[in-house]
């Protein structure tokens, strides 16, 4: 019987391995700032393209920036379609801005306030994207889910970047599982947001400190 239970429970790990989202493990932060004249550089000699740059504007991961582009490293570009969402793991997405989106050229809102969705857009060789802000505790995560015409499933090794470097974000998750959708034209991934600052870790290293002291002064 204890084998059975054990041989169902390593199977449902498995399984759930398997099915894992991945996490990015970088450091997403980049100096670029929020609004209309925030975004990567084409002459940067880090830029990587057409994709998504995604970047925290803050150490403590709760002011993000998303932006996209169709412009590829050559100088040739073409329109595509940009949709998705990203949905924080708690209720606290505080502000959604919208910047560089041309004319009527879709939408961007946020949905229960843990959700922000956005569709129709098209980016050619121009930037278009949002910035938003998000209140909660480390252990907090923002699930990103992002679509493009520009993907398919033969193009893994492309298009969603963060950070100061524009790092691939492959580069820097603990799995692959499920980044990409069935049919290619999506991926997904999970980052931490907000993280603990340098205050908070030192509260918490003095409060296990004293619980040890004190474990130990009852067995003495």
């Amino acid at each position: 019987m204890k084998k059975f239970a054990f041989v169902v429970l390593a199977l449902l790990f498995i399984a759930g391995s398997a099915w894992a989202t991945p996490i990015y493990q970088g450091n997403p932060y980049a100096p670029l700032g929020t609004g209309n004249s925030a975004f990567p550089d084409f002459n940067d000699p880090n830029f990587k393209g057409a994709g998504y740059y995604i970047w925290a504007n803050n150490a403590a991961r709760t002011s993000w920036s998303v932006r996209w582009t169709g412009r590829e490293i050559d100088g040739s570009y073409g329109r595509y379609d940009w949709r998705g969402y990203v949905a924080y793991s708690v209720d606290g997405i505080d502000s959604l801005d919208m910047v560089l989106w041309e004319g009527n050229d879709g939408s961007a809102s946020i949905m229960f306030s843990d959700m922000i969705t956005f569709g129709q857009a098209k980016a050619g060789p121009h930037w278009d994207g949002f910035d938003f802000t998000v209140s909660g505790q480390g252990g907090d995560y923002l699930t990103f889910m992002l679509g493009s015409t520009l993907f398919d499933l033969s193009n893994l090794d492309r298009g969603i970047y963060l950070g100061a470097d524009y790092e691939f974000v492959l580069d820097n998750v603990d799995s692959v599982a499920d980044f990409a959708g069935s049919n290619g034209r999506q991926r997904q991934f999970e980052a931490a947001a907000p993280v603990p600052e340098p205050g908070t870790l030192l509260l918490l290293g003095a409060g296990l400190t004293g619980l040890g002291y004190i474990r130990c002064r009852k067995k003495a």
